[in-house]
């Protein structure tokens, strides 16, 4: 493995070095592989989250707002990288600076997921974020939409804002395909934690089938839902699926 040694500021000269020691870690052997389950529209270079986040790590410990007003990615593990970094920006005001100009450029599901997964201040700020999530989640761009409902899975399932989360998913019709995937997981973890409320809502919801199908798939898969629960929420699916299907 090659090294790389990280300036505490960066110049557009470091950030350039930089960006192409980062491709040299490329695995070709992992490239198909790749393909197939992100379905980015970016070329990919086959490198490993692990890989990744270890880099992230050694860049935050600079002054990485430094590396990124020089970092332009182009390959899509150089967006994951930059999602990281993004994602951990410690104040709020400074990530939602960031974030509107970056979520353009989110086409897959890792890069949105993992963004999310970084913002871990969300959770002291959701009064500052939720004026953004309801503008994100209406957006005509899908991996916006989809980090507003990730946003809620991960930092609002709580007591203070499980209703508000019901609220918007109730009648959040969608066709796209990893809009409902991300619905799904919501629901499911919501399941886990306001069983009640949360099958309540999808009884009177107008959610798309696929949002239900891909809900029962999670909630099978889970390990902290009983079998009865389980076999309810089946129940509700078929409910579902038949008022669906009036309106085709």
């Amino acid at each position: 493995m090659h090294t790389f040694l990280y300036p505490q500021q960066w110049t557009k000269h470091d950030v350039e070095t930089f960006q192409s020691y980062f491709r040299t870690l490329s695995n070709p052997n992992n490239i198909p592989f790749d393909q197939k389950i992100m379905q980015t529209h970016k070329e990919i270079l086959g490198i490993r989250i692990p890989m990744i986040r270890t880099l992230a790590k050694h860049i935050r410990k600079t002054d990485y707002f430094s590396f990124l007003s020089y970092y332009f990615p182009y390959y899509h593990e150089e967006y994951l990288l930059k999602a990281l970094l993004i994602g951990s920006i410690p104040s709020m005001e400074q990530l939602l600076d960031y974030l509107p100009s970056f979520l353009k450029d989110i086409d897959n599901w890792a890069v949105c997921d993992l963004l999310v997964g970084e913002m871990k201040i969300v959770n002291t700020h959701q009064e500052e974020i939720l004026p953004f999530i309801q503008t994100w989640i209406h957006t005509s761009h899908v991996f916006t939409r989809r980090v507003a409902i990730v946003i809620l899975m991960k930092y609002f399932l709580n007591d203070q804002w499980i209703d508000t989360t019901l609220s918007y998913i109730q009648h959040y019709y969608t066709d796209e395909y990893y809009l409902n995937m991300a619905i799904g997981w919501l629901l499911c973890e919501s399941l886990i934690k306001y069983s009640n409320k949360t099958i309540n809502m999808i009884l009177h919801s107008t959610l798309h089938r696929d949002a239900l199908r891909f809900t029962a798939q999670k909630v099978r898969d889970s390990l902290r839902i009983p079998k009865l629960q389980k076999n309810k929420l089946s129940n509700l699916i078929i409910l579902q699926q038949k008022h669906d299907l009036k309106k085709d």
